[in-house]
Order: structure tokens, then C-alpha cells, then sequence
């Protein structure tokens, strides 16, 4: 069976607060948009196959392959792919979390998005 989505070399995403675009060249996708904390562009790289797979997922909704496609990807590019969080958003996350005296335990899902916040006071 041909996945038919393999077939667009460009397109755009609508995940998270910001529409999200990608372009293929020469094996690798070129992934971009803003950030869903900072509102600034972010920009990842992911090989071809791998992002057209994660595609494929989303399209049918098996979430459950996700981190089997995504293995051994930097775990930035996987954040990116799946929250529309960059790595200053992750930070700027856990800062202010830390301001009010809050430890914080950010996990993200399969299906995109921040799962979870477990959040503990600090040890004085």
C-alpha cells in the first residue's frame, strides 16, 4: 500500500497554537514555525523518511508507532515535531516555573502537547 502523503514535498500543519510548515530537499525535511511559548521561528531538520512516517501516524491516528519512528532522533527535533515547543521554550517554561519556587516535570505526549506538569516545591 503507497502512503499517498508521501507524494507532497511541501505543505503545512496545523499542531499546537501556530500553523507549522515543511518543505523536502534532498532527503531531509526542513520543518518551521513559531514556537507555541516564545511566539519566535524555530526551525528543525528531520530526514525524509522518518517525517513522513510521523505523518502517516497523525494522518491515521496510530500514536502508538511514534517513538518507534522517532528513535533516535534528537530529542529537540522530536519536542518540535510534537509540541511546537523549541528548546528556548522548553527553558523559558522551566523558569517560570522556578520563579514562583516550583520544580516542575515536564513530560510531552505521543499525540503532541505537554501530558503532564508534576509540580514540587523546592527543598529549602
Amino acid at each position: 500500500m503507497t502512503n499517498l502523503m508521501t507524494i507532497h514535498k511541501k505543505g503545512s500543519l496545523n499542531r499546537g497554537r501556530f500553523e507549522k510548515f515543511y518543505e523536502e530537499k534532498e532527503g531531509y525535511v526542513r520543518y518551521w514555525g513559531m514556537c507555541d511559548i516564545t511566539s519566535r521561528d524555530f526551525q528543525i531538520f528531520i530526514p525524509s523518511d522518518a517525517f513522513y512516517a510521523f505523518l502517516n501516524c497523525v494522518h491515521t491516528r496510530s500514536y502508538k508507532n511514534i517513538r518507534e519512528i522517532l528513535k533516535g532522533i534528537d530529542m529537540d527535533v522530536q519536542r518540535f515535531l510534537l509540541d511546537g515547543v523549541s528548546p528556548a521554550g522548553w527553558s523559558e517554561m522551566s523558569e517560570s516555573l522556578e520563579f514562583y519556587g516550583i520544580k516542575e516535570s515536564l513530560c510531552y505526549s505521543d499525540l503532541g502537547g505537554i501530558k503532564r506538569v508534576t509540580l514540587k516545591p523546592h527543598n529549602s
